[in-house]
């Protein structure tokens, strides 16, 4: 059970999509149905397709979106906090770790130019 915050300009894009994805189904119903372990070799696929050693993991996405939020100053410390759903704030600092300028380069120098266009 998990809730997707589409408040922000930036992810206005995903609301027609989700939309069309819940079109017919009953509020039961999951968004995804996928068998154990099936996130991960998508994962892994996909960054294997966009050059990403190593691949990213689940767990990513749920640190990730946070700390870009951090980054960019789209949402408050509070926000941020609950959107990781991280109950210390040991996880809220490495988020703020992870967003500071510093780190920004040394990330991206990683991304391959497909990403990099994309992003």
């Amino acid at each position: 059970d998990e809730s997707l915050i589409l408040d922000l300009d930036k992810h206005q894009f995903l609301a027609p999509v989700l939309a069309q994805l819940v079109a017919g189904r009953r509020a039961s119903d999951p968004l995804f149905d996928l068998p154990p372990g099936q996130l991960t070799k998508t994962l892994a696929r996909c960054g294997s397709l966009l050059g990403l050693k190593p691949p990213p993991l689940p767990y990513q996405l749920r640190h990730s979106g946070p700390s870009i939020d951090f980054a960019d100053q789209s949402r408050d410390l509070v926000s941020i906090k609950g959107r990781g759903r991280w109950r210390s704030d040991s996880s809220l600092r490495r988020a703020r770790r992870g967003a500071t300028p510093p780190r920004a380069p040394q990330m991206s120098a990683r991304w391959p130019a497909t990403l990099e266009a994309v992003w």
